[in-house]
């Protein structure tokens, strides 16, 4: 169903008789909506012509004649004439809404049902991408939902009350059916979207309707912060007295922005913990009665008892100051009772991880003062060479950066840390030009956080793959950026499949370019330096191999020089390239000036514009060979100028990269040397894994 109050009717109908309703996001493709109804057995399907989002009208009617040729179970679709689409219909299974609805009874007597009878039937999404059917209980469930709306928003009698969100989520059912209704509320039905037509939607529906209290999730309040204050300055919010944020961790930034711009410094600010499984908020702050920290669910609702264990052991963490797995040590009356047909994975995901207590599968912190921190999920702990880093705080590190809008942090293999941080930024909409922001944003995250959370890659990018709702799927991310983009299990939820195509080609595009390229004289143990290079700053690697010297004038060596930097120039010189001269054999300090005279200012700049300082160096020659000119240089630093030399004096120097007679050896003289040179690979391989190891401490 769109999101129309039919819709509510129905799920209020549903419950007065006692029939068990299964809510199913008018956004879903038709194989997920199909597999939903597999699930449920459902009976009956009520739906609409179509929908309205954004200005866009939406197919729903299409979708599940899609997804009714392979669901046997169902006798019946009612259909609701939303915007009068000429529809084709299913004899005998097809019904009109307002046909059905004039030929009923005006009153329906209610029917009793236990406590512990089922209300609704709720999917959400696994970890393996397989959708659970979440079963909650009618009498514990809307005890739940009417308490938290009462005393978490302070509801009055006369407040209207606006969650915004989809009613296909157990956000939609409880903070805007269940939980107002219950206590009588006014309560406040969304279609469309945050910035249709204008980005003052919200704020417009908030002054019109004199909203009082107002909740939605971080990814809006990102984006419409991102959209700039223009857009909310002209409206009236002065009705606001509780503003809320729900479905994933509002970082400190953005929070403070919440609160002084919409809620103008004056309303309470309610950031909110749950889960579709505990069908109503567990940790929150009550408005006047709990004193804040932007970021911090703060503490438990009445009658939840949230510990800490720890991850290994599942001992209780006691005491402030910790951080572990997030835990509850007693049922409460909202949470869901099983997974619909599979009771044992009901088991398996919250109760039987640690003996004794619900498994929420979230971290979280508990700090000094006995605040609640969520982490996020368990498996959102990034482990870096024994660092466990929160993405949480990877993300508020990054957003602290005045550029950003919005962040993303997932973990991704790494042969050698174990795993590594991959980081996706968007910027506010004012800002067109990233150049060279990935590496201020990699100092921002060594600066708050430390040099062990530097993200190994960082990608700006417009949009991220999101659920209709607007939360980001992470579990995609996770997926592209660790190459399984062809097992990305359920993405029925995703809002747009486009995102998901270009984001693939950019990471795909990024992690193909050559971070390092050899340029080497001789092959001779180039896949040892590549092994070690790749252990110590995992680096991607591309050979440019060059003629040997021996044998060749110096017209002809000049020109092979030329011809190989233009090869390089091409498609392997970019902002976050690096060159590794081998001087190991046969490459001296001549040849490399040709080759960076070839290669030309701008090929030169181009390349060293993406340099930071985690990517070690500029450019290095290595290896230690008798003769002059043969001790090995690294260069570092955007211009040219800076040299360190790793060992000894050089004469090879920037100065004489661009000067024609700057280096006054005869071509003779270099050629004598190197066939009376003697190399020393491992003294040469050991200062530069040093080196390295050095750079990244």
């Amino acid at each position: 169903m769109p999101m129309v109050p039919e819709a509510i009717y129905a799920m209020i109908a549903c419950a007065r008789l006692g029939v068990v309703h299964s809510v199913i996001f008018a956004g879903f493709s038709f194989e997920s909506l199909r597999d939903r109804i597999n699930d449920c057995g459902a009976r009956i399907i009520l739906t609409a012509d179509e929908g309205r989002r954004g200005g866009k009208n939406i197919a729903i009617k299409h979708i599940v004649d899609e997804a009714l040729k392979n669901t046997p179970t169902i006798e019946h679709v009612l259909i609701l004439r939303r915007t009068g689409l000429n529809i084709p219909l299913t004899p005998g299974r097809d019904l009109w809404w307002h046909e059905e609805l004039a030929k009923a009874r005006p009153y329906c007597p209610p029917i009793a049902v236990n406590a512990e009878h089922p209300l609704f039937l709720l999917h959400t999404s696994g970890s393996t991408g397989i959708a659970k059917g979440m079963i909650h209980a009618t009498a514990g469930y809307l005890l739940g939902a009417a308490a938290t709306v009462k005393y978490i928003f302070d509801y009055h009698e006369d407040d209207v009350y606006a969650c915004i969100a989809d009613i296909g989520w157990i956000i939609g059912h409880t903070y805007i059916v269940y939980g107002p209704l219950c206590l009588g509320a006014t309560t406040v039905l969304f279609e469309s979207t945050p910035t249709y037509p204008t980005p003052s939607r919200f704020w417009q529906m908030v002054e019109n309707h004199k909203i009082t209290q107002f909740y939605t999730a971080p990814t809006a309040i990102r984006a419409l912060r991102r959209l700039g204050d223009q857009w909310i300055d002209k409206c009236d919010l002065s009705s606001l007295r509780v503003i809320g944020s729900v479905g994933e961790p509002i970082n400190p930034e953005t929070w403070e922005w919440y609160y002084q711009k919409i809620g103008q410094g004056q309303c309470a600010v309610v950031d909110t913990y749950w889960q579709t499984e505990t069908g109503s908020i567990i940790i929150t702050p009550l408005p006047g009665a709990t004193a804040t920290k932007p970021g911090s669910a703060t503490f438990p609702f009445f009658g939840i008892k949230p510990v800490l264990l720890d991850l290994t052991t599942g001992a209780e963490l006691k005491g402030n100051d910790v951080t572990g797995v997030l835990a509850i040590s007693q049922p409460w009356p909202s949470m869901a009772r099983s997974v619909y047909r599979n009771h044992d994975r009901y088991l398996n995901t919250y109760l039987n991880p640690y003996k004794g207590y619900y498994f929420t599968g979230d971290g979280a912190t508990r700090d000094k003062d006995g605040y609640i921190w969520i982490n996020g999920r368990v498996d959102d702990i990034i482990n870096v060479s024994g660092h466990r880093l929160s993405t949480v705080e990877i993300e508020s590190a990054l957003s602290l950066h005045p550029s950003v809008a919005e962040t993303a942090v997932v973990g991704g293999h790494d042969d050698l840390t174990g795993q590594c941080i991959h980081a996706f930024v968007i910027l506010k909409s004012n800002l067109d030009d990233s150049k060279g922001l990935e590496k201020e944003l990699a100092l921002q995250v060594r600066k708050v956080i430390g040099s062990f959370a530097t993200p190994k890659r960082i990608y700006v990018t417009n949009d991220l793959p999101r659920t209709r709702s607007g939360k980001i799927m992470r579990r995609i991310l996770q997926k592209v950026i660790n190459k399984e983009q062809d097992s990305l299990g359920d993405i029925s939820a995703l809002a747009d499949h486009s995102v998901l195509n270009e984001l693939v080609k950019h990471i795909m595009s990024a992690q193909q370019l050559p971070k390092l390229v050899f340029v080497t004289g001789n092959k001779n143990k180039l896949a040892e330096v590549q092994a070690i290079l790749k252990g110590v700053i995992d680096v991607e690697s591309h050979n440019l191999d060059l003629p040997e010297l021996q044998g060749e004038t110096q017209e002809i060596a000049k020109q092979k020089c030329k011809i190989a930097a233009e090869t390089l120039n091409g498609p392997c010189i970019t902002e976050d390239t690096s060159l590794c001269f081998n001087a190991m054999n046969g490459l001296p300090g001549p040849y490399i000036k040709w080759f960076l005279s070839s290669l030309g200012h701008d090929g030169l700049n181009k390349m060293l514009a993406g340099f930071d300082d985690k990517s070690a160096f500029a450019l290095c020659t290595f290896g230690y060979c008798e003769g002059p000119g043969h001790e090995p240089v690294i260069f570092e630093g955007k211009t040219p100028g800076k040299i360190v030399p790793s060992r000894g004096p050089t004469t090879f120097g920037w100065d004489s990269v661009f000067q024609p007679d700057g280096y006054e050896q005869t071509y003779a003289e270099l050629d004598k040397s190197i066939k009376n040179s003697i190399s020393h690979r491992s003294r040469a391989l050991d200062e530069l894994k040093k080196y390295f190891q050095q750079k990244e401490q």
